[in-house]
């Protein structure tokens, strides 16, 4: 066939694709492209002759390339293959070993950062609770005394405002008078131990008000105050009651003749007996009825505050009001240790995240680091192979 006529421009052009394919193929560039004629090597292998220079030179290049470096051939792609690959491992483990660092150095930072607040709010639950304790304590006993003085002394504001509440219809009309004196004692006192019970709910909601300003610096919830707001509104068998106390200060018949006898004495009565016509009989009328008014009041106050002091009306009263204000104090105090308790947790949980978190980037870290040292290890086995051993053993 016909000759090349540019056999440098095609040499370059193959040479070219080879190199962008294979760099290590590129290095025997040499030995790669041959130009050899067919049409003068047919008539010396038909007639026996030698072959042409290009032909050999062609054949021994083949040879060298297929047989002879078959090691290169065959291990150089292998080798690069590795090395690359072995690269790649070497930077990725590195620099997930470095991110892995950098994480754990974060954990670690706000592990050191929450510690000294979890502590804290340890410290803090002890000292708000025990605070709210003795606070709650400090306003029952207040709540105690004070209503145990105000009934105490009750007896003597109604005895002073009784009678100027009660309307005397004369002697007739006694034993409705003893009647509404007993009725109006008893609503009166029955009064103040609803007063008492106003002031210690306003005592209530100023206590609970103040624990929650200890514990979270922040007034107390709608839920805390509609508690105070029920308080005493229930209704409460152990409560005393108009009817109960009047039953207690009740007159017999016979008490009221005793009372009349008293006041007026015997020989008085026995005038009382028969028909009163003159002025003398009409005086002592008059003045029996005045004083058996006062007599009535003066023995009905008697009565009530006997029933007081030597019964257990006081007692019962501060006891019942005090025990309604020391459970709503019991049902705050539960809120806020609630709360702390809450919070304590979710630090707990969250501390125990971030020890996880740390135990695995510490175990990140050593991992990566154990891939790079493996990764360059092998790399150094790698790059120790010679492919080029086989070739020498051929030519010696």
């Amino acid at each position: 066939g016909k000759e090349f006529r540019d056999k440098e421009r095609c040499k370059r052009v193959i040479l070219e694709q080879i190199k962008q394919l294979s760099a290590k193929t590129y290095e025997d560039a040499d030995e790669l492209v041959h130009f050899v004629a067919a049409g003068s090597c047919l008539p010396e292998i038909i007639q026996g002759g030698d072959l042409p220079a290009d032909f050999v030179r062609l054949e021994e290049c083949l040879r060298s390339f297929v047989l002879e470096k078959r090691c290169k051939s065959k291990l150089a792609p292998a080798k690069v293959y590795l090395e690359n690959v072995l690269s790649d491992v070497s930077v990725l483990s590195e620099a997930n070993r470095q991110m892995a660092a950098e994480e754990l150095a974060k954990i670690r930072q706000e592990m050191q950062r929450t510690e000294p607040q979890f502590r804290e709010t340890l410290i803090r639950r002890e000292v708000v609770m025990e605070q709210v304790e003795r606070i709650t304590e400090e306003t029952c006993t207040l709540i105690d005394s004070m209503t145990r003085e105000r009934l105490g002394s009750a007896v003597d504001d109604i005895e002073n405002l009784v009678q100027t509440l009660v309307p005397w219809n004369g002697l007739l009309h006694v034993w409705q008078y003893a009647n509404d004196l007993r009725y109006i004692m008893a609503d009166m006192f029955v009064d103040r131990v609803k007063g008492c019970e106003n002031e210690a709910k306003e005592k209530t909601k100023g206590c609970v008000n103040d624990l929650y300003m200890i514990a979270n610096d922040t007034p107390a919830p709608a839920s805390a105050c509609s508690e105070v707001t029920a308080l005493f509104t229930k209704q409460d068998p152990s409560r005393i009651t108009t009817q109960r106390l009047k039953d207690q200060l009740s007159l017999d018949f016979v008490d009221l003749l005793f009372d009349i006898t008293n006041t007026v004495g015997m020989s008085n009565v026995r005038k009382l007996i028969v028909p009163v016509a003159t002025a003398a009989g009409l005086g002592l009328l008059v003045y029996i009825a005045a004083d058996m008014k006062h007599s009535l009041a003066r023995k009905t106050a008697r009565k009530l505050r006997a029933s007081i002091q030597e019964g257990t009306i006081v007692h019962d009263e501060a006891m019942r009001i005090t025990r309604e204000c020391r459970r709503v104090f019991k049902v705050n105090g539960w809120e806020i240790q609630s709360r702390f308790q809450k919070e304590i947790e979710a630090q707990e949980r969250r501390r125990a995240e971030q020890e996880k978190a740390a135990k695995d980037g510490e175990q990140a870290v050593v991992y990566f680091g154990k891939v790079f040292d493996k990764a360059d290890e092998l790399a150094r086995w790698v790059s120790a192979v010679e492919v080029e051993v086989e070739e020498r053993k051929i030519k010696a």
